[in-house]
């Protein structure tokens, strides 16, 4: 991998916000995030836990579903290596939001390269907890990125992005999305 910065899109877990449950039975989200596996009409997600909807919603399983006004600024903005599925979040008193679609991602970068991960101790977080080893960054050949904006690599939940899409989504102040650097990612 070369010196150009790469991002790890997620949620911030904020108990607030709203994560919804993608009832897909028997599909491998994998092939959801994917596209090998494309679901017929909206998706239909129910309320988990929290009640404030922002601009990211935790879909459970490693989906997301982004709101409507994200897309557009991808739209907008020429952003490369995604599409998305229409969404219905029932948060539940016979409301359904429409207002939200699932990310999934075009943009292919092929494998992880996990050899190249550093190897961390990670201090107990207790006092009677014990030290962990854990590794530390994401890296994968450059060649095999296709220069889409929004990427994948096969077999994994993980939604890269470049720094055009990271400096979008800061400048529209974009809720409840997590924005880490894959050098500093840490794998548990």
């Amino acid at each position: 991998m070369t010196d150009i910065p790469f991002y790890l899109l997620s949620d911030k877990d904020n108990r607030q916000a709203m994560n919804a449950a993608i009832n897909l039975p028997g599909v491998n989200t994998v092939d959801v995030l994917h596209r090998n596996i494309i679901p017929p009409g909206p998706v239909m997600l129910t309320k988990n836990y929290g009640s404030k909807l922002m601009d990211l919603v935790n879909a459970a399983n490693g989906l997301v579903l982004l709101s409507n006004r994200i897309f557009r600024i991808f739209e907008e903005n020429n952003v490369t290596g995604w599409e998305r599925i229409p969404a219905e979040i029932h948060p539940g008193n016979g409301v359904i939001n429409h207002d939200y679609s699932l990310l999934t991602i075009t943009g292919k970068c092929v494998t992880i390269d996990f050899s190249k991960s550093e190897t961390v101790i990670k201090q107990p977080i207790t006092p009677t907890g014990k030290a962990i080893s854990i590794r530390r960054g994401i890296y994968f050949d450059m060649n095999d990125w296709d220069g889409s904006d929004i990427f994948g690599a096969e077999n994994t939940l993980f939604t890269f992005i470049t720094d055009k899409v990271r400096r979008l989504l800061i400048d529209n102040k974009a809720t409840n999305i997590l924005i880490e650097k894959t050098t500093d990612f840490e794998l548990y």
